[in-house]
């Protein structure tokens, strides 16, 4: 019997997203205790986010992406002109 709640978050678009105005990065299959203890230290992190795989976010106004919120994601730079 599990009496944890699951979490689910909702990211709702409000105008188009590419690319480059730095969308939200998620690393999938990381919603572990280990993937975090690693993401808090400089040196781990680095290790980590240069090989494990990551997909970005880009969506259309009013798509919206659902996601645990305890998977690791950020946002991007944007690097856009908007």
């Amino acid at each position: 019997h599990n009496d944890q709640v699951p979490l689910i978050a909702c990211f709702v678009s409000l105008q188009d997203i590419d690319s480059t105005m730095g969308p939200t990065v998620f690393i999938p299959d990381t919603v572990s205790e280990d993937h975090h203890r690693r993401i808090n230290d400089e040196i781990l992190a680095d290790e980590m986010l240069r090989t494990i795989p990551s997909n970005i976010s880009t969506l259309g106004s009013g798509d919206c992406a659902l996601y645990n919120p305890l998977v690791l994601h950020a946002g991007g730079g944007n690097e856009s002109d908007r």
